[in-house]
């Protein structure tokens, strides 16, 4: 009997530590994989493929999308809409970190992992007001905190 009385604080010791482990806010956007994908390629923005991953760094969840167009410029306007079309789809209240967003250019005859290959995406986003120094991630992809990216839509 003693025993038995011991061990239920036990387990409701360890049931507290692993729920507050969890995320505090918002939820984890498991449907982004394969509807973010599905809004982009249906857009006019003449996607021909798109893939989304939800990457998990500790309890930080992070979404790394990567579209390919047939062209080799991405206008301020299409990113605009791009990025709104993510953020309805993964949800404002999505726990995430940050969105990595990359877009290749299918014309090129660049190999797939040359990064020439990918569009520039940081001179379209500085001229939609993120902060140069925020979205710098080489010439593959740009890096958008997520509070900043629903912050924009918003507006």
């Amino acid at each position: 009997m003693r025993r038995r009385v011991w061990l239920l604080p036990l387990a409701a010791a360890v049931a507290c530590a692993v729920a507050a482990c969890g995320p505090v806010a918002g939820y984890a956007p498991t449907h982004a994989e394969t509807e973010v994908p599905a809004a982009l390629e249906a857009s006019d923005l003449e996607i021909v493929n798109a893939e989304a991953s939800v990457e998990l760094d500790g309890f930080s969840r992070y979404l790394a999308v990567v579209a390919q167009v047939e062209r080799d410029t991405i206008e301020a306007g299409d990113l605009s809409e791009l990025l709104t079309t993510i953020v309805d789809v993964t949800g404002k209240d999505a726990d995430l970190v940050s969105l990595t967003l990359g877009v290749e250019d299918m014309t090129s005859d660049m190999p797939v992992a040359d990064p020439g290959r990918y569009v520039d995406l940081q001179t379209p986003a500085t001229e939609l007001g993120f902060d140069k120094d925020d979205i710098a991630r080489g010439n593959k992809s740009i890096r958008i905190p997520w509070d900043d990216l629903v912050s924009f839509t918003e507006e």
